[in-house]
């Protein structure tokens, strides 16, 4: 059996399908219309956080989903982290969003999407994500400052670091969260 191959709009009309020879193109059998055919991705490891989770691994995850669910299902070995660990029962009364038999690992790890986000719980970080972006063009001494100051120093002197009020609250208006990804 060959590698499956994932009809994809959006490739054609440009080089990218020249530079990938392994690419191709399917007609969709409903529709008539030309798509490219990429190989279905199949990641070796998934990390992933949630607002909670189960010992076993039962996680929920509040809408807008973006694609985690579908890399919990397509990677071999899934790790999540989730900022509370809660029962299987508060799981299910919230929704199991990727179910316990496709995560390998969890771990209660507050605030540990950080500074990304983690919706509906905390918002991102832009000063924060700015600084590492900073540090990451500036070059390895930039790059070594910041992890001697926010990683290596380990997760409970990371969160004394960060200012607490940049762990921000989802606002109730959608239109005020949405405005953090213009």
């Amino acid at each position: 059996m060959g590698v499956p191959f994932l009809p994809v709009r959006g490739l054609l009309g440009g080089d990218l399908l020249r530079l990938h020879p392994e690419w191709g193109t399917v007609r969709c059998p409903f529709t008539g219309e030309e798509l490219a055919a990429v190989p279905a991705l199949s990641p070796d490891v998934a990390l992933l956080h949630a607002p909670i989770g189960d010992a076993a691994g039962n996680l929920h995850l509040d809408q807008p989903y973006v694609l985690d669910e579908r890399f919990a299902h397509a990677s071999r070995v899934v790790v999540a982290t989730v900022d509370r660990l809660v029962s299987t029962e508060e799981v299910a009364a919230a929704g199991v969003t990727v179910p316990a038999h496709v995560v390998n690992a969890v771990a209660e790890v507050p605030y540990g999407a950080h500074p990304s986000s983690c919706y509906p719980g905390y918002a991102y970080d832009r000063p924060h994500l700015a600084e590492y972006v900073a540090a990451a063009t500036a070059g390895p001494g930039a790059v070594a400052a910041y992890l001697d100051t926010y990683v290596l120093p380990g997760e409970d002197a990371y969160r004394t670091r960060v200012e607490p009020n940049r762990l921000t609250k989802w606002s109730t208006s959608d239109e005020a969260w949405m405005e953090l990804f213009r």
